[in-house]
């Protein structure tokens, strides 16, 4: 026992240590390691408080929306931990756990040591992990927790009685938590697990089918009761309608597999950085069809590509897969580990099949089932799909060791792989003037794609035929020394793989701001900033600068996933822009100098011209000016007419609703004079608007004193939603619909308190709260017994 705990010392003390390796970046008081979608600005600007995982809240694109309340680890962590830290420690914190879960499971089923640890990290230190820079973090939660149940199932597996039952408890748990992390990716995790569960079950207990009740039942009840709530509320939110929101039914085809792995690309599983790091990369560019746009090929609209992470699944951990499946090949006296690798091995075949998504006629059976037809990117199994070579691989590389006739027919495929990817790189090398006139599409990257794709061949090779060699000389004396050296790869293809992905952002500077970032955030309060440009040094304050500094913004490209009545308003751009920006509360719109002359000067008020540029350090130095000089100087304009997020109309016009959205950015129409609604109120009496001064924001809910002589509608510039409700002087009045999308009430004359506070169905969160309860009645159940049986 004693050498068992510290072997689980010891894996996890090197698991580790990899993760500050391969994390290093971010190390130091000054950096911050950067990621796309959860970047440290957002971390930050979007941190909930603790009493907030169980109520609602309310922010977000655009207009906003209400957020349902959730509980999760990751959520917890984001609010126990300062940001900065949390911002440092999720991602690596979240794959060493995920690996050291899998190592586990490994070692219950048997497994050495040695083919745990490379299984492990195989599974989750290669391509998965180039998911931490592109933001991902509810991916990397999802397989954690996949991970933690595949662990718990096998103890629910081998236990009996209650303790069974107190598994099985806990493994719907993990179930519960891999749904609330992200919801389309925990049920295609659930493609793997339940058929696992299933097969684990017949294999052990193929005579008592009654036992299996008392594992698949509290798994599935448990999962359930804590996720069902939030889960399906998100699910709807940010999957369902979003993928409902085109036309026809070739264009949800287009939109649900936009993000299919192309089968011509698989050597890009194979060979790191084959197909180029990720889009728009200056040393290598991703070149493939992942992310292209049904349109591009025939209008050159939408994305060409666009990939941010990395497909890598080993090459190695392939091969040791392939050993596995061919140790098993004839032989009979093991059959529970030949069904296994079956088993493992018919899941890995039916992984890579769906994520080839649109490229394969069978992913459209996949998408008319009940909701899988509504998630995105079938590229996403392949997160699984590597999961699973980890698998194989650990009974692949035990096999090697064990075996003379297995490490003959290993080093035998190793070799002939090596072989196959050096002659790739040799004819890259040789022809090379050819395929960069192949490439010439892609202009001044022609020749970068052809030595990437000669450079990642060359580094398979060499690692496939150093496999080979160490498997062809392995003796009985030198076996652990063998071992120990295989587990070398998987790390070392880790460390070559991140380097490319995994950088930090620099906080002294983010801290310190500059002109134009200091000047919006000491006078734009809760009012929205708008930017024409969204490229270069906009792109990094978009998504970064901006949510760090508390700026709220209005730049509805990053919108993630758009209904159809957010694209509806959106398309008001068209027509009529100003009103478009005035409607959303936008004071503030970052130009080029140009635009000035441009744009309507009652409307737009040029505050500060500046110009960007790159100080000795090596920098950025944005610089104010009294005018323009240059054709690439920009400007901050301020909005003299303009809503803000609270305003007091004093005019207002009845319209239907369905008309509203065309009233609104119809020319003859003053969105800044008269609010439109679509409720019957009484005539109005007066012009304009006021904006009330005292106003108190919380996390779910505002409070607005108002006084005012004659009735009024106090419009809220946030998206009108159901789980809204409003109080005057503490009696709720209706929130009616007004500018299509907003809020308003009727405030009648005097002085009065008014009161927006967004709410949420409380079932979902009695029922997590309960799953939690008897998650934790598990837990004593499995250490109350266990402390009576030692006494």
């Amino acid at each position: 026992m004693r050498k068992t705990w510290v072997g689980y010392a010891a894996a996890l003390g090197l698991l580790i240590l990899l993760a500050a390796v391969v994390f290093r970046c971010a190390l130091g008081p000054d950096n911050a390691f950067a990621a796309s979608d959860a970047n440290i600005g957002q971390i930050v600007g979007g941190r909930p408080k603790m009493g907030q995982m169980f109520a609602p809240g309310y922010g977000g694109f655009i207009l906003g929306s209400v957020r349902s309340p959730s509980f999760s680890p990751k959520t917890f962590l984001h609010a126990a931990l300062p940001p900065f830290l949390f911002n440092d420690l999720y991602a690596p914190l979240t794959l060493v756990a995920s690996s050291f879960l899998l190592l586990v499971f490994l070692r219950l089923r048997k497994r050495s040591w040695a083919a745990s640890f490379f299984g492990a990290v195989s599974a989750f230190w290669l391509g998965s992990s180039t998911l931490a820079a592109a933001g991902h973090y509810g991916k990397l939660a999802v397989a954690c927790f996949f991970a933690a149940a595949l662990v718990l199932l096998e103890k629910s597996i081998m236990a009996n009685g209650l303790r069974r039952l107190c598994w099985a408890v806990l493994c719907g748990t993990a179930v519960g938590f891999m749904l609330l992390s992200q919801q389309d990716i925990g049920l295609l995790f659930g493609v793997v697990l339940a058929p696992y569960a299933l097969f684990r079950l017949v294999q052990t207990s193929p005579k008592k089918p009654l036992s299996w009740v008392l594992t698949l039942v509290p798994i599935a009840l448990v999962g359930l009761i804590l996720s069902v709530g939030t889960a399906l509320s998100a699910y709807k939110t940010s999957v369902v309608q979003a993928s409902t929101v085109n036309e026809s039914s070739e264009n949800t085809w287009n939109f649900l597999t936009q993000w299919s792995q192309p089968p011509q690309e698989i050597p890009d599983l194979l060979a790191p950085g084959f197909m180029g790091w990720k889009t728009g990369d200056p040393e290598a560019p991703y070149w493939g069809k992942t992310g292209q746009a049904a349109e591009w090929a025939e209008t050159g609209q939408g994305f060409r590509n666009f990939r941010l992470d990395n497909v890598y699944l080993g090459l190695i951990p392939f091969i040791l897969s392939l050993v596995a499946l061919l140790a098993v090949c004839g032989r009979k006296e093991d059959g529970n580990e030949r069904a296994t690798l079956i088993f493992w091995w018919s899941m890995a075949l039916v992984l890579l099949v769906l994520a080839f998504g649109k490229f394969t006629p069978l992913y459209r059976l996949v998408v008319n089932l009940p909701l899988f037809g509504s998630i995105r990117a079938p590229i996403k199994f392949l997160h699984n799909l590597g999961i699973v070579l980890g698998i194989l691989s650990a009974y692949g590389f035990d096999a090697l060791l064990v075996s003379e006739k297995t490490r003959k027919r290993g080093w035998i495929a190793a070799a002939a792989v090596s072989g196959c990817f050096l002659l790739c790189s040799l004819v890259l090398m040789l022809g090379a003037s050819g395929f960069e006139t192949k490439f010439s599409a892609w202009g001044d990257s022609a020749p970068l794609i052809v030595k990437r794709m000669m450079l990642s061949s060359f580094y398979a090779a060499v690692s496939a035929g150093i496999f080979a060699l160490l498997t062809a000389k392995v003796a009985k004396k030198a076996v652990v020394l063998v071992g120990g050296l295989v587990c070398l790869f998987p790390v070392v293809d880790s460390l070559y793989l991140t380097k490319h992905y995994f950088q930090a952002d620099d906080l002294s500077e983010m801290r310190r701001g500059n002109v134009v970032i200091n000047y919006l955030k000491e006078n734009n309060g809760n009012n929205r900033v708008f930017t024409f440009d969204r490229n270069g040094i906009y792109n990094r304050w978009i998504g970064v600068d901006f949510p760090l500094h508390g700026i709220k913004g209005f730049w509805f490209w990053q919108a993630p996933r758009l209904s159809q009545e957010y694209k509806d308003y959106l398309a008001g751009a068209n027509q009529n822009m100003v009103a478009l920006l005035q409607s959303t509360s936008v004071k503030y719109a970052l130009a080029p100098a140009g635009a000035v002359n441009q744009l309507p000067k009652d409307v737009f008020k040029p505050v500060m011209f500046y110009r960007f540029g790159m100080g000795a350090d090596k920098k950025l130095v944005v610089q104010s000016m009294a005018r323009p000089e240059r054709a690439q100087d920009q400007v901050v304009l301020e909005l003299q007419k303009t809503l803000p997020r609270l305003s007091l109309f004093h005019d207002w016009r009845k319209v239907e609703s369905e008309q509203m959205m065309g009233q609104l950015f119809a020319g003859n129409h003053d969105v800044v004079g008269q609010v439109l609604v679509d409720a019957d109120l009484p005539a109005p009496v007066g012009k304009g608007f006021v904006e009330p001064q005292a106003v108190e924001w919380k996390t779910s809910s505002l409070k607005v004193q108002v006084d005012t002589k004659q009735d009024a509608v106090l419009l809220f510039t946030q998206r009108f939603q159901p789980q809204w409700k409003a109080f005057v002087d503490g009696d709720e009045v209706p929130i009616f619909r007004a500018n299509a999308l907003s809020m308003g009430v009727h405030v009648p004359a005097g002085a009065s308190e008014v009161v927006f506070k967004c709410t949420s169905k409380k079932a979902g969160s009695i029922l997590q709260l309960a799953g939690l309860a008897v998650s934790l009645g598990a837990v004593v159940g499995l250490v109350v017994p266990g402390r009576n049986a030692r006494s």
